[in-house]
């Protein structure tokens, strides 16, 4: 099992076909940790908001 992420490009050329649809296990967290600064690095930034936009 991989994550959606890594398999939409061999769906799209139907090398991989989704089966077993129903019997998918439940969604796991993710946890980022970083420190609370006032002004986050703009690299930092950048990779949460990449991060927040895959999952959604």
């Amino acid at each position: 099992m991989l994550p959606e992420s890594m398999l939409q490009e061999p769906i799209k050329q139907k090398k991989l076909f989704p089966i077993l649809q129903k019997f998918l296990p439940p969604a796991k967290p993710l946890n980022m940790l970083y420190t609370a600064d006032r002004q986050q690095p703009p690299k930092l930034k950048a990779f949460i908001e990449f991060v927040l936009n895959a999952i959604s």
